[in-house]
């Protein structure tokens, strides 16, 4: 299963293959392999600035990660998220901005806890607490992601593991106070 994150203006998220079955248990973490940072075309500096924004120990949830130059023609591919290789790769264009890096890296962790740390249950509580009830999980096709569960989750763990939230996109809920930020942690547990 493959997650794109795409920027229309920021981001859309296009699912391909099948969600999780409703009912099913959340997959346990990977245990027992150190996952790592590769860095491809990109300054190394890029991709530790971005890990270290990210204030969290992201290698707990077993996915790879590379950072790699936006190919031409990729048009707005900013990272994709592979489910069944849990393996992220970050695409960085010249100049872009390292707090931008660090959120899109941050974004795709949040897809990571999403099918690491929930199950359908846990999503359904977690609209409750954003006050969304009545919103779908997971976008159809490739309609813009931040108005549907899954992208808003992606997001505001983003802005709760960078501290930041200058590119919030989630159209879900507001953008989530330090307080509600602290409040929503217990979704991401298994980070910690």
């Amino acid at each position: 299963m493959r997650r794109s994150l795409l920027l229309l203006p920021f981001s859309l998220l296009a699912l391909l293959g099948t969600a999780p079955a409703a009912g099913a248990a959340a997959p346990a973490m990977a245990q027992g392999r150190l996952h790592e940072v590769s860095v491809v075309s990109v300054p190394a500096a890029v991709a530790h600035a971005a890990e270290a924004a990210v204030h969290i120990d992201w290698r707990r949830l077993g996915y790879d990660v590379t950072f790699v130059a936006q190919p031409t023609g990729r048009g707005q591919v900013h990272a994709y998220t592979d489910l069944a290789s849990r393996s992220i790769t970050v695409y960085v264009r010249p100049g872009q901005p390292a707090a931008l890096t660090a959120k899109i890296f941050a974004y795709e962790l949040g897809h990571a806890v999403d099918f690491t740390c929930l199950t359908p249950s846990t999503r359904r509580s977690y609209l409750a607490a954003r006050g969304a009830v009545h919103t779908d999980w997971f976008a159809p096709d490739l309609s813009p992601e931040q108005r549907y569960g899954s992208g808003d989750l992606a997001d505001t763990f983003s802005a709760w593991a960078t501290h930041s939230t200058p590119y919030y996109s989630s159209t879900v809920g507001p953008v989530p106070t330090p307080a509600a930020l602290h409040a929503l942690r217990a979704y991401w547990s298994c980070t910690r």
